[in-house]
């Protein structure tokens, strides 16, 4: 037994709180699930009144079929959308795990143990991530780690490119990823009250969740009451074929990858009320324990200079809520008009140790972060004459209190405030138009947005910062309808990240209070094609320029600074597919991009590319195909497919970039479903899964290996 209370197993220390805490948590969640599951008879509800819009964050669907699918967001920005329903993951599943299923979106685990996506050579502080309108990456880091977000309770995921919307708020810059618990489409009937699912693979870890649904008619409108949790306990993951041989030292002795770990738990809550007239009201409320260990970099395990990061979290919990309402469209003395004002409060609490070796002994630094941000956004539309003006104002306030393990007496508070005000009109340029062009319509907002940082530790309080933005673009509907093209180009400013201000990561940094904000312009132009009622096409090409993008530049003695270095610029082209018919399904995307840094300037003072520079783990060509078969004996076969081209990452080691090979990622399932349900429960799914298949070494990044071959057994209730 150690000082604080843990276990000492000889290979490492075993915390049990945050577990016991978890096990707990996920305990009472699914009791609860189980108690109050509603009688069939609940499903039963009227439609929506004939033109109310759910939200004005999805003014535009240009896509119908069911599954993920190709769509457009407001104003004609490139977009995916993805149904919970249709993905295949474990039970309680995080953000990073469902958008590994989502096309044209890459994933990786960092040297941190945090999943980060990336879009269009865009990385993760570019990217928005928003729950019922809370932004989870307006904080401490201006990034959110996909494998902590639950979506046990999500709905749906949106996932717009590049070209978002001035109306999107501060800091949403290269796409924003948009989850839907109590917004987004109301249901008309729910298919079962009750979601129950459990799943074991061979190494002994487990996953379960379960949820409530109930819908009822209540003063002349309807309610729709969810609520549930789930439970996941991971061991080390299975290492993948021939790892143990390259590094010995990153593989245990039961051929698993060192420190991997994960104990997850959560539990979620979501009323939601809609009126006949369109009024609406909903509040959400989320919550996760976890405790985590990170992988190490394998190719630094055992090196003395640099050595990886031997780190744990051995407690986190973070909370987020939401409280939105909206008038929907009613007549006003000028025409028509939606108003809609959302509410959003998030806790994080982490907590770091970092450890001297591989055995996770000799605790040797720690931190602990604690994070609280608040944010208000007010969106709204009017008609303005056959078109349509909108608006928007988004405020938000982040506070977090930092502990370093070597003056724990001593934390260091930092705060930061966002604000953003937008507008948007747009117009029919052709009212009335019919004939292979029709609808022709553009699009143009500017928004001013600006921060401060009112507390910064023990560094000198920095002036305020502030920035402007604009989009403009175009859509059109041609040949019948068969297609609509669609364009535009805009410009968004982030401010740099607290952390990225004043962190110095466990003393590998050297803080940089003087960062400036750095600038997007994008420009894309792209298609969506309806070829059938059976296949949607949408083919996009971009370019996109970060301007005073921060990099981490060495500064010697082996310390890191962040710091404004030229830009990175990308330049590409994207093709997304979906097919449907007679119970098969074809899904793909395809992403052949560009990537560069320029930092060297030639002479007439204009930035080129540095050839000693390469855009880490952002490969030429990537993509990912997906097959669903129709049933056979009542048998159902999904294959999945995910391609990454050659990539570079540079060595800690030898400062020199380092190609990876391109590899392939493929998962087969094969479902079956089991009677045909009593007491009015739903019938049973049962699947099994082969993860990693072929047992490849697929690399994040340097060092860092997804998991190897894993077999899982799942079944649901649903």
């Amino acid at each position: 037994m150690t000082d604080d209370g843990s276990i000492h197993d000889g290979e490492r220390v075993l915390r049990p709180t945050a577990s016991a805490r978890a096990a707990l948590f996920s305990a009472a969640a699914l009791a609860l699930t189980l108690l109050a599951a509603p009688p069939a008879a609940a499903q039963q509800q009227d439609t929506l009144p004939e033109g109310v819009p759910d939200s004005v964050e999805y003014e535009m669907r240009g896509l119908t079929v069911e599954a993920t699918r190709p769509t457009l967001s407001r104003g004609g920005g490139t977009a995916v959308t993805m149904e919970m329903d249709s993905v295949e993951v474990v039970p309680s599943p995080t953000l990073g795990e469902v958008l590994r299923n989502m096309p044209l979106v890459r994933v990786r685990r960092n040297s941190r143990g945090q999943v980060q996506p990336s879009v269009r050579g865009m990385e993760e502080r570019q990217i928005a991530v928003l729950v019922d309108g809370v932004p989870l990456t307006v904080g401490w880091d201006n990034r959110s780690d996909l494998s902590v977000i639950p979506m046990t309770a999500a709905n749906e995921v949106d996932m717009v490119r590049g070209l978002s919307s001035v109306l999107a708020g501060p800091n949403a810059l290269g796409g924003v990823i948009r989850i839907g618990i109590s917004q987004g489409p109301f249901p008309d009937t729910l298919t079962s009250p009750l979601d129950m699912r459990v799943a074991l693979d061979h190494t002994g870890s487990y996953s379960l969740s379960g949820e409530v649904d109930h819908l009822t008619d209540v003063g002349g409108g309807d309610l729709w009451i969810k609520y549930g949790g789930g439970y996941r306990d991971r061991g080390d993951y299975a290492a993948p074929g021939g790892l143990g041989d390259r590094f010995p030292l990153g593989v245990t002795d039961d051929d698993r990858i060192l420190n991997s770990d994960m104990q997850f738990a959560n539990g979620f809550a979501s009323v939601r009320y809609q009126a006949e007239g369109g009024q609406w009201l909903s509040f959400s409320t989320a919550a996760y324990s976890t405790e985590q260990g990170v992988v190490p970099e394998l190719h630094l395990v055992g090196s003395d200079q640099p050595a990886p990061r031997y780190w744990r979290y051995p407690n986190r919990w973070q909370s987020f809520s939401s409280l939105s309402g909206g008038t929907g469209w009613a007549e006003t003395p000028l025409g028509r008009g939606d108003l809609e004002v959302s509410l959003g409060f998030d806790r994080h609490h982490m907590e770091i140790d970092g450890f001297s070796g591989p055995s996770y002994a000799d605790s040797v630094e720690g931190e602990v972060g604690n994070d609280r941000t608040m944010s208000a956004r007010l969106l709204g539309d009017h008609t303005l004459g056959p078109g349509t003006l909108s608006g928007s104002f988004t405020w938000a306030e982040t506070w977090h209190e930092q502990i370093l393990s070597a003056s724990p007496n001593d934390p260091d508070e930092y705060k930061q405030r966002l604000g953003s005000v937008g507008v948007e009109i747009s117009e029919p340029l052709a009212p009335g138009l019919d004939g292979w062009i029709s609808n022709p319509r553009l699009t143009v907002g500017g928004s001013y947005d600006w921060a401060s940082t009112p507390q910064t530790g023990d560094y000198q309080a920095r002036e305020g910062i502030d920035g402007w933005g604009f989009r403009t673009s175009a859509e059109a509907t041609v040949a019948d309808g068969a297609a609509k093209l669609h364009g535009g180009v805009s410009r968004k400013v982030r401010f740099p990240a607290l952390r990225e201000l004043y962190s110095g990561a466990l003393g590998k940094f050297e803080p940089n209070p003087d960062l400036g904000p750095l600038t997007l312009k994008v420009g894309e132009l792209g298609a969506t094609l309806h070829v059938s009622q059976r296949l949607e096409l949408q083919g996009t090409v971009f370019q996109q320029r970060l301007e005073g993008s921060i990099a981490r530049v060495p500064i010697g003695e082996g310390l890191f600074q962040r710091q404004n270095v030229g830009e990175r610029r990308a330049t590409g082209l994207e093709l997304v597919a979906n097919y449907r018919h007679r119970g098969l399904v074809l899904r793909g995307g395809v992403t052949l991009q560009d990537v560069e840094i320029r930092e060297d300037v030639d002479d007439d003072g204009e930035l080129e590319v540095s050839p000693d520079k390469r855009a880490e783990y952002q490969p030429e060509l990537s993509g990912d195909l997906s097959v669903t078969t129709p049933r056979f004996a009542g048998f159902r076969l999904r294959g999945e497919m995910q391609y990454i081209g050659s990539q570079f990452g540079a060595n800690p080691q030898t400062q020199e970039f380092e190609e990876l090979d391109p590899t392939a990622y493929l998962e087969a399932g094969l479902s079956r479903r089991i009677g045909q349900g009593f007491l009015g429960l739903p019938p049973l799914r049962v699947a099994a899964v082969a993860e990693n298949l072929t047992d490849q070494l697929v690399w994040d990044q340097l060092g860092l290996p997804r998991p190897g071959r894993t077999f899982r057994v799942q079944v649901e209730l649903r």
